[in-house]
């Protein structure tokens, strides 16, 4: 009897035993059906590093496909496999620190100036915006003070308004207008002037160029405005 009391316990003890190795065995089986992270699906971050809040807020969840809006300017990261990166970042555009008094008419003359190159087999001038800071500015010191000349208010010389307004070639030449009333009345004076006003528009050594014109308010000239054309060089010269 005593043996077979023994024998009973160990048989109890063993299935016992195989009942506990195979709920274990199910447990992990099932913890390894768990689904990993889908490591395709884009994810929005932040391009830069933000300060650790006490309680941070979770950014919403992004639809897959949406696209970006001006909105949401932050970074849309891929998987490191794609090796590819978008960011999106706002176009800042400051305003001009002389504004076109006349827009239409500074395009006019240049337009016709390059009309006159073209007659005398010149390649045409290109509009520089520094440049054409430096001929707006001139035109309105000289419409506001009432006086006409190559020297400004502020005793600036036309190589030192070029370079101030950030000409990054080479200061060349000026030539400025006093009492006339359009375009082409400016134009035709500067070719006609028995002054040389002509080879300033028929420079050979020039490529760029800005335009200024300024409405005279006062004076004997009112009615009339105030123009100017600057020149400048930079390295590269069409057709030499």
């Amino acid at each position: 009897m005593k043996a077979g009391a023994t024998t009973r316990s160990l048989l109890v003890a063993l299935v016992a035993a195989i009942i506990a190795l195979f709920i274990a065995d199910s447990r992990y089986a099932i913890a390894d059906t768990a689904q990993p992270a889908d490591p395709t699906r884009p994810t929005l971050v932040d391009p830069v590093p933000t300060p650790v809040a006490e309680s941070p807020l979770a950014e919403p969840a992004q639809p897959v496909n949406a696209e970006p809006t001006s909105d949401n300017l932050s970074a849309i990261r891929y998987p490191l496999s794609a090796m590819e990166y978008t960011i999106y970042l706002p176009v800042i555009q400051r305003a001009e620190k002389y504004p076109p008094a006349n827009r239409a008419y500074e395009l006019e003359v240049l337009r016709l100036v390059n009309e006159q190159r073209a007659a005398a087999g010149l390649w045409p001038l290109i509009e520089d915006p520094a440049l054409t800071q430096a001929a707006r500015r001139h035109a309105m010191d000289m419409a506001v003070n009432n006086a006409i000349g190559h020297t400004g208010s502020d005793g600036s010389t036309h190589f030192q308004r070029m370079l101030e307004e950030g000409f990054a070639g080479t200061p060349w030449t000026e030539a400025a207008g006093w009492g006339y009333t359009s375009p082409e009345h400016v134009v035709r004076g500067w070719m006609d002037s028995p002054a040389g006003h002509r080879y300033v528009i028929l420079d050979r050594t020039s490529n760029y160029i800005g335009m200024g014109v300024y409405p005279i308010a006062a004076g004997a000239y009112a009615g009339t405005s105030a123009w100017v054309i600057t020149l400048g060089v930079y390295p590269e010269i069409p057709g030499l």
